[in-house]
Order: structure tokens, then sequence, then C-alpha cells
């Protein structure tokens, strides 16, 4: 079982999505991580880049999302649908989540996350200040 459950959420990033991805697989970690996709109905290149990566990396699994299954909130289109099916998925022991256009500056990310929590057993997340 993957120890961390990296949730990558995607729409719309075929401009940032590959940097993204790069941050991720670029953690140095004593830990093994899964990632998982959420490509959510884009209409761009994002779905084609998710299934790139997935091609590269056992470690990444992309769910595709249909536009007809993505939850509304006064009428606007959301991911939290895509967010809690990769939940549901994920096979860690911890989980973290970052959007199709973010990335991680850090390549400790994970294990300073993971080893925070480790320490107190009593933290229930962890976060860190963003620009």
């Amino acid at each position: 079982m993957a120890r961390v459950s990296v949730i990558v959420l995607a729409f719309q990033h075929e401009g940032y999505l590959a940097e993204c991805l790069d941050s991720v697989l670029a953690q140095r970690t004593t830990h093994e991580f899964e990632i998982l996709i959420g490509q959510d109905a884009s209409t761009d290149d994002t779905p084609a880049i998710c299934d790139r990566y997935a091609a590269m990396d056992p470690r990444i699994r992309v769910f595709h999302r249909a536009n007809e299954r993505k939850w509304h909130i006064e009428g606007h289109p959301t991911g939290r649908a895509s967010c809690l099916d990769l939940l549901q998925r994920a096979t860690g022991n911890f989980v973290t989540l970052l959007d199709g256009d973010d990335g991680w500056l850090a390549s400790q990310h994970i294990q300073r996350q993971v080893d925070t929590m480790v320490a107190d057993p009593s933290c229930m997340g962890t976060y860190h200040a963003t620009r």
C-alpha cells in the first residue's frame, strides 16, 4: 500500500499540468507515493497530458470524469465530485492535494508533511505559507 496518496485535480490546465506533475515526480522522500489525477472533462490538451504521464510512470493513475457527472453549486460546475471520488480511491495512509495549475517548489514537500504528521499523532493536517 502506498504511504502517501497525491491527489491532483486537473481542469483546463494544459499550460501548467506538466510542470505540476514534474514537481510531484521530483519528490525525494523515504515514503512510497501514488499519484491520482482527476481529469475533469477538460476540452484542451489536459487529458492527453494526463495520459502521457500515466504511461510514463506506474505510480500515476488517471480518472477521466464526464462533464455530465460534475456537481454544480449555484449553477456553476465544480471539481468536488472528482475530488471526493479520488479520496475514496486513495490507498495511502496520508493524502495530499494539489491543483493541476500548482506545483511544489521543494523536493522534500511530501517528506516534510509526513514527518510532521508522524511526529505528532494529534496533528490532523499540515499547510504552509503561499504566495
